[in-house]
């Protein structure tokens, strides 16, 4: 193993415990959301949607529905595992 491959498998292991517990944290969410569609409970959450400028400024929050958010966070899990598969497979090849 060369100085390079151990260098990026390093930065692989990195990106991906990242991605892992970013997956772990929206997973969480993923059930809070889910709790929170039935119309028949009392709800326990509100979820917001904050967006900003990178330099910090121009914020704006808003409040959506249980079912968006839910729909966002699986969508962002998706992105994460397709992620993790890809950086595995580097990681598995040096």
């Amino acid at each position: 193993m060369t100085k390079e491959q151990l260098e990026r498998g390093c930065e692989l292991q990195n990106l991906m415990n990242r991605l892992w517990s970013k997956k772990e944290r929206l997973e969480r969410l993923q059930a809070l959301c889910f709790e929170n569609m039935n119309i028949a409970k009392n709800t326990t959450h509100s979820f917001c949607i904050q967006s900003m400028k990178e330099d910090g400024t121009g914020k704006d929050l808003i409040e959506i529905s249980a079912h968006a958010a839910y729909v966002g966070v699986c969508e962002d899990i998706k992105k994460i595992e397709k992620e993790l598969d890809k950086l595995g497979k580097e990681f598995s090849d040096l």
